[in-house]
Protein backbone atom coordinates (compact mmCIF):
# COMPACT_ATOMS: atom_id res chain seq x y z
CA UNK A 1 0.00 0.00 0.00
CA UNK A 2 1.25 3.70 -0.77
CA UNK A 3 2.40 5.54 1.70
CA UNK A 4 0.55 8.89 2.59
CA UNK A 5 3.03 11.72 2.90
CA UNK A 6 2.84 15.73 3.79
CA UNK A 7 4.04 18.04 1.86
CA UNK A 8 7.35 19.95 1.57
CA UNK A 9 8.42 23.58 0.01
CA UNK A 10 10.74 21.24 -2.29
CA UNK A 11 7.42 20.13 -3.39
CA UNK A 12 5.83 22.98 -4.50
CA UNK A 13 6.01 22.81 -8.50
CA UNK A 14 5.98 19.76 -8.97
CA UNK A 15 1.95 20.22 -6.70
CA UNK A 16 1.07 22.96 -9.37
CA UNK A 17 1.86 20.53 -12.47
CA UNK A 18 0.11 17.41 -10.89
CA UNK A 19 -3.05 19.97 -9.61
CA UNK A 20 -3.18 21.64 -13.21
CA UNK A 21 -3.36 17.80 -14.46
CA UNK A 22 -5.68 16.26 -12.64
CA UNK A 23 -7.94 19.35 -13.07
CA UNK A 24 -7.01 20.13 -16.46
CA UNK A 25 -6.55 23.85 -15.97
CA UNK A 26 -3.96 26.11 -17.52
CA UNK A 27 -0.63 26.40 -15.96
CA UNK A 28 -0.70 28.35 -12.61
CA UNK A 29 -4.36 28.12 -12.45
CA UNK A 30 -4.55 27.40 -8.39
CA UNK A 31 -2.02 30.02 -7.78
CA UNK A 32 -4.42 32.65 -9.77
CA UNK A 33 -7.72 31.42 -8.43
CA UNK A 34 -5.97 31.01 -4.47
CA UNK A 35 -3.28 33.36 -4.93
CA UNK A 36 -3.52 33.98 -0.90
CA UNK A 37 -3.74 29.91 -0.44
CA UNK A 38 -1.40 28.98 -3.10
CA UNK A 39 1.30 31.78 -3.18
CA UNK A 40 4.72 29.45 -2.89
CA UNK A 41 5.58 31.76 0.54
CA UNK A 42 2.23 31.36 2.25
CA UNK A 43 1.42 27.85 1.18
CA UNK A 44 0.94 25.72 4.30
CA UNK A 45 2.79 22.85 3.10
CA UNK A 46 1.95 20.70 6.25
CA UNK A 47 -1.38 19.97 6.00
CA UNK A 48 -0.96 18.83 2.17
CA UNK A 49 -1.64 15.21 1.73
CA UNK A 50 -0.52 12.89 -1.28
CA UNK A 51 0.11 9.29 -2.40
CA UNK A 52 2.75 8.78 -4.79
CA UNK A 53 3.56 6.42 -7.38
CA UNK A 54 7.58 5.93 -8.22
CA UNK A 55 8.59 9.32 -6.59
CA UNK A 56 5.23 10.87 -8.62
CA UNK A 57 2.40 12.75 -6.86
CA UNK A 58 -0.74 10.85 -8.16
CA UNK A 59 -3.14 11.79 -5.63
CA UNK A 60 -3.49 14.52 -3.41
CA UNK A 61 -5.73 16.40 -0.35
CA UNK A 62 -4.86 19.62 1.33
CA UNK A 63 -6.81 20.94 4.66
CA UNK A 64 -6.52 24.47 4.99
CA UNK A 65 -7.57 25.78 8.28
CA UNK A 66 -9.69 28.98 8.45
CA UNK A 67 -10.38 31.16 11.41
CA UNK A 68 -13.99 32.67 10.94
CA UNK A 69 -16.47 35.08 12.70
CA UNK A 70 -19.81 33.79 12.56
CA UNK A 71 -21.80 36.55 14.39
CA UNK A 72 -21.28 35.43 17.90
CA UNK A 73 -19.06 32.59 17.55
CA UNK A 74 -15.27 32.07 16.67
CA UNK A 75 -14.48 29.06 15.67
CA UNK A 76 -10.96 27.39 13.53
CA UNK A 77 -12.68 24.99 10.63
CA UNK A 78 -10.80 22.85 8.39
CA UNK A 79 -11.51 23.31 4.54
CA UNK A 80 -10.59 20.69 2.96
CA UNK A 81 -9.45 21.33 -1.24
CA UNK A 82 -7.61 20.73 -3.94
CA UNK A 83 -9.38 17.36 -4.14
CA UNK A 84 -7.38 15.76 -7.04
CA UNK A 85 -6.41 12.30 -8.26
CA UNK A 86 -4.43 11.86 -11.79
CA UNK A 87 -6.27 9.77 -14.55
CA UNK A 88 -3.93 7.82 -14.75
CA UNK A 89 -4.19 5.93 -11.36
CA UNK A 90 -7.92 6.90 -10.26
CA UNK A 91 -9.96 3.87 -9.42
CA UNK A 92 -7.70 3.04 -6.70
CA UNK A 93 -8.75 4.23 -3.76
CA UNK A 94 -6.28 6.52 -3.16
CA UNK A 95 -8.91 9.39 -2.89
CA UNK A 96 -11.25 7.62 0.13
CA UNK A 97 -7.48 7.04 2.02
CA UNK A 98 -6.52 10.86 1.90
CA UNK A 99 -10.05 11.92 2.62
CA UNK A 100 -9.78 9.47 5.58
CA UNK A 101 -6.55 10.48 6.79
CA UNK A 102 -7.50 14.15 6.14
CA UNK A 103 -10.72 13.24 8.41
CA UNK A 104 -7.94 11.90 11.27
CA UNK A 105 -5.81 14.67 11.14
CA UNK A 106 -8.87 17.21 11.87
CA UNK A 107 -9.61 15.07 14.57
CA UNK A 108 -6.38 15.09 15.98
CA UNK A 109 -5.66 18.92 15.72
CA UNK A 110 -9.55 19.55 17.70
CA UNK A 111 -11.27 21.10 14.46
CA UNK A 112 -14.94 20.80 15.46
CA UNK A 113 -16.30 21.03 11.98
CA UNK A 114 -15.16 20.78 7.89
CA UNK A 115 -16.28 22.58 4.68
CA UNK A 116 -15.57 21.96 0.86
CA UNK A 117 -17.07 22.43 -2.43
CA UNK A 118 -18.08 19.90 -4.12
CA UNK A 119 -20.65 17.17 -6.02
CA UNK A 120 -22.88 16.40 -2.92
CA UNK A 121 -23.24 12.86 -4.12
CA UNK A 122 -19.57 12.39 -3.59
CA UNK A 123 -18.77 13.74 -0.41
CA UNK A 124 -21.83 12.65 1.59
CA UNK A 125 -19.73 9.26 2.14
CA UNK A 126 -17.32 11.06 3.71
CA UNK A 127 -20.21 12.69 5.90
CA UNK A 128 -20.86 15.92 4.22
CA UNK A 129 -24.05 17.44 3.06
CA UNK A 130 -25.22 21.25 1.93
CA UNK A 131 -25.21 23.45 4.96
CA UNK A 132 -25.57 27.60 6.07
CA UNK A 133 -28.24 29.83 4.77
CA UNK A 134 -27.22 32.29 2.30
CA UNK A 135 -29.29 35.09 1.05
CA UNK A 136 -28.99 36.40 -2.40
CA UNK A 137 -30.53 39.66 -3.60
CA UNK A 138 -30.70 41.01 -7.08
CA UNK A 139 -30.03 44.47 -7.60
CA UNK A 140 -30.55 46.04 -11.11
CA UNK A 141 -30.63 49.49 -12.67
CA UNK A 142 -34.49 49.41 -11.99
CA UNK A 143 -33.85 48.54 -8.38
CA UNK A 144 -31.42 51.46 -8.25
CA UNK A 145 -33.46 53.89 -9.93
CA UNK A 146 -36.49 53.11 -7.97
CA UNK A 147 -34.43 54.39 -4.23
CA UNK A 148 -33.02 57.16 -6.28
CA UNK A 149 -29.77 55.86 -6.19
CA UNK A 150 -27.38 57.89 -7.90
CA UNK A 151 -23.85 56.72 -9.72
CA UNK A 152 -20.63 57.40 -7.95
CA UNK A 153 -17.30 58.01 -10.34
CA UNK A 154 -14.91 55.35 -7.45
CA UNK A 155 -11.68 55.51 -7.28
CA UNK A 156 -10.12 51.76 -8.37
CA UNK A 157 -7.80 50.17 -6.17
CA UNK A 158 -4.23 48.79 -7.67
CA UNK A 159 -2.31 48.14 -4.54
CA UNK A 160 -2.19 51.68 -2.92
CA UNK A 161 -1.28 50.61 1.01
CA UNK A 162 -3.67 53.23 2.29
CA UNK A 163 -6.63 52.17 -0.29
CA UNK A 164 -5.87 48.74 1.37
CA UNK A 165 -6.47 49.92 4.82
CA UNK A 166 -9.61 51.10 4.07
CA UNK A 167 -11.07 48.17 2.30
CA UNK A 168 -9.49 45.77 5.17
CA UNK A 169 -11.37 48.04 8.15
CA UNK A 170 -14.45 48.17 6.01
CA UNK A 171 -14.60 44.03 5.65
CA UNK A 172 -13.72 43.12 9.28
CA UNK A 173 -17.09 45.07 9.94
CA UNK A 174 -18.67 42.22 8.74
CA UNK A 175 -20.51 39.69 11.12
CA UNK A 176 -19.95 37.05 9.47
CA UNK A 177 -15.95 36.68 7.95
CA UNK A 178 -12.75 34.87 7.92
CA UNK A 179 -9.67 36.15 9.91
CA UNK A 180 -7.58 37.64 7.71
CA UNK A 181 -3.85 38.78 7.79
CA UNK A 182 -2.47 42.16 6.47
CA UNK A 183 -0.52 39.62 3.39
CA UNK A 184 -3.70 37.52 2.66
CA UNK A 185 -5.65 40.77 2.07
CA UNK A 186 -2.75 42.19 -0.64
CA UNK A 187 -2.57 38.95 -2.40
CA UNK A 188 -6.61 38.02 -2.42
CA UNK A 189 -7.52 41.93 -4.00
CA UNK A 190 -4.70 41.86 -6.67
CA UNK A 191 -6.46 38.64 -7.57
CA UNK A 192 -6.29 38.54 -11.62
CA UNK A 193 -9.53 39.11 -12.74
CA UNK A 194 -10.65 40.54 -10.22
CA UNK A 195 -11.77 44.57 -10.30
CA UNK A 196 -11.95 46.39 -6.57
CA UNK A 197 -13.36 50.09 -6.52
CA UNK A 198 -14.10 52.02 -3.70
CA UNK A 199 -15.65 55.47 -2.94
CA UNK A 200 -16.29 57.69 0.08
CA UNK A 201 -14.35 58.51 3.58
CA UNK A 202 -14.92 58.07 6.84
CA UNK A 203 -18.80 56.26 7.83
CA UNK A 204 -19.29 57.02 4.11
CA UNK A 205 -16.58 54.59 2.76
CA UNK A 206 -17.77 51.42 0.60
CA UNK A 207 -16.21 49.35 -1.69
CA UNK A 208 -16.83 46.66 -3.97
CA UNK A 209 -15.14 43.82 -5.48
CA UNK A 210 -16.20 42.57 -9.29
CA UNK A 211 -15.18 39.15 -10.85
CA UNK A 212 -14.41 38.51 -14.24
CA UNK A 213 -13.46 41.03 -17.22
CA UNK A 214 -15.69 43.73 -16.85
CA UNK A 215 -17.44 42.59 -13.91
CA UNK A 216 -19.05 39.46 -15.72
CA UNK A 217 -18.15 37.27 -13.11
CA UNK A 218 -20.65 39.04 -10.93
CA UNK A 219 -20.30 40.04 -7.12
CA UNK A 220 -17.33 38.95 -5.17
CA UNK A 221 -17.14 41.00 -1.80
CA UNK A 222 -18.29 44.19 -0.60
CA UNK A 223 -18.18 46.25 2.45
CA UNK A 224 -18.88 49.79 4.54
CA UNK A 225 -21.31 52.08 3.91
CA UNK A 226 -24.08 50.20 2.10
CA UNK A 227 -25.41 53.59 0.41
CA UNK A 228 -22.10 54.05 -1.36
CA UNK A 229 -22.05 50.31 -2.31
CA UNK A 230 -25.29 50.97 -3.99
CA UNK A 231 -23.89 54.05 -5.99
CA UNK A 232 -20.48 51.84 -6.57
CA UNK A 233 -22.87 49.64 -8.09
CA UNK A 234 -24.95 52.00 -10.10
CA UNK A 235 -21.53 53.50 -11.47
CA UNK A 236 -20.30 49.57 -12.25
CA UNK A 237 -23.48 48.68 -14.01
CA UNK A 238 -23.48 51.42 -16.20
CA UNK A 239 -19.25 51.49 -17.22
CA UNK A 240 -19.58 47.80 -18.13
CA UNK A 241 -23.19 47.57 -19.37
CA UNK A 242 -24.49 44.69 -16.36
CA UNK A 243 -27.81 44.31 -16.24
CA UNK A 244 -27.75 43.16 -12.44
CA UNK A 245 -25.62 41.91 -9.26
CA UNK A 246 -26.17 39.40 -6.73
CA UNK A 247 -25.21 40.71 -3.53
CA UNK A 248 -25.38 38.08 -0.41
CA UNK A 249 -26.14 37.91 2.95
CA UNK A 250 -26.06 35.83 5.91
CA UNK A 251 -29.09 36.29 7.62
CA UNK A 252 -32.01 39.12 6.92
CA UNK A 253 -31.55 40.82 10.50
CA UNK A 254 -27.83 41.89 8.66
CA UNK A 255 -28.80 43.37 5.34
CA UNK A 256 -28.60 47.22 5.53
CA UNK A 257 -31.90 49.15 4.38
CA UNK A 258 -30.49 50.61 1.46
CA UNK A 259 -29.38 47.06 -0.30
CA UNK A 260 -32.86 45.73 0.76
CA UNK A 261 -34.63 48.40 -0.52
CA UNK A 262 -33.01 48.27 -3.79
CA UNK A 263 -33.25 44.62 -4.49
CA UNK A 264 -35.92 43.65 -7.08
CA UNK A 265 -35.96 39.85 -5.89
CA UNK A 266 -33.91 37.28 -3.92
CA UNK A 267 -33.56 33.62 -3.03
CA UNK A 268 -32.04 31.27 -0.35
CA UNK A 269 -29.00 29.08 -1.26
CA UNK A 270 -26.70 26.45 0.73
CA UNK A 271 -23.41 28.17 1.91
CA UNK A 272 -21.04 25.21 1.58
CA UNK A 273 -20.78 21.22 2.40
CA UNK A 274 -19.79 20.50 5.70
CA UNK A 275 -19.39 17.75 8.18
CA UNK A 276 -19.26 17.77 11.85
CA UNK A 277 -16.10 16.28 13.02
CA UNK A 278 -16.90 16.69 17.00
CA UNK A 279 -20.43 17.16 17.50
CA UNK A 280 -19.94 18.09 21.39
CA UNK A 281 -17.72 20.68 20.57
CA UNK A 282 -19.81 21.90 17.53
CA UNK A 283 -23.37 21.89 19.62
CA UNK A 284 -21.21 23.90 22.89
CA UNK A 285 -19.45 26.39 19.92
CA UNK A 286 -22.12 27.68 18.42
CA UNK A 287 -24.82 27.55 21.24
CA UNK A 288 -24.60 31.38 20.93
CA UNK A 289 -26.10 31.12 17.43
CA UNK A 290 -29.68 29.79 18.13
CA UNK A 291 -31.78 32.82 18.33
CA UNK A 292 -34.31 30.95 20.55
CA UNK A 293 -34.32 28.43 18.19
CA UNK A 294 -34.40 24.85 19.65
CA UNK A 295 -31.24 22.80 19.45
CA UNK A 296 -31.66 18.95 19.52
CA UNK A 297 -29.88 17.06 22.47
CA UNK A 298 -26.91 15.43 22.09
CA UNK A 299 -28.84 11.84 22.72
CA UNK A 300 -30.86 11.90 19.95
CA UNK A 301 -28.08 13.62 17.25
CA UNK A 302 -25.71 10.73 18.22
CA UNK A 303 -28.57 8.18 16.98
CA UNK A 304 -28.40 9.82 13.30
CA UNK A 305 -26.08 9.34 10.80
CA UNK A 306 -23.54 12.33 10.20
CA UNK A 307 -25.53 13.85 7.15
CA UNK A 308 -28.58 14.24 9.35
CA UNK A 309 -26.57 15.72 11.83
CA UNK A 310 -25.49 18.25 9.83
CA UNK A 311 -28.77 18.91 8.08
CA UNK A 312 -30.73 18.76 11.96
CA UNK A 313 -27.88 21.88 12.99
CA UNK A 314 -27.36 23.75 9.47
CA UNK A 315 -29.79 23.01 7.08
CA UNK A 316 -30.20 25.36 4.63
CA UNK A 317 -33.87 25.20 5.08
CA UNK A 318 -35.71 27.58 8.01
CA UNK A 319 -35.90 26.08 11.62
CA UNK A 320 -32.28 25.35 12.09
CA UNK A 321 -29.99 26.95 15.15
CA UNK A 322 -27.09 27.14 13.38
CA UNK A 323 -25.40 29.20 9.86
CA UNK A 324 -22.26 29.41 8.16
CA UNK A 325 -21.19 31.61 5.68
CA UNK A 326 -18.13 32.09 3.80
CA UNK A 327 -17.79 34.97 1.25
CA UNK A 328 -16.54 34.31 -1.84
CA UNK A 329 -12.93 35.50 -1.95
CA UNK A 330 -12.52 33.14 1.01
CA UNK A 331 -13.61 29.80 -0.65
CA UNK A 332 -11.12 27.21 -1.27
Amino acid sequence: MEKIQSAEAKDYEQIQRFLEDAYGHSYNAFLNMYPALWHKDTTDYRHIYSIREEGRIVSLVRLFPLDLILGPVSVKVAGIGSVSTSPSVRGKGYMNRLMEHATAKMKEEGFPISVLSGDRHRYQTFGYEEAGTTLNLVINRRGLHKTGVKPIFPQRYSGQENLLVKISAAYEKNHYRKIRTKEEYALLYQKPGLLLFSAGDDKDFGYLALSGEHGAGGCAEFGGSAQTIMRITGYVMERFGLSSLNFFFPDKAVIPEPILQAASGWNITSSTMLKIVDLEKTLSLFAPQHQERKIPDLASLKTVPETEQVSALFSTFPGSPFNIFLWPLDHI
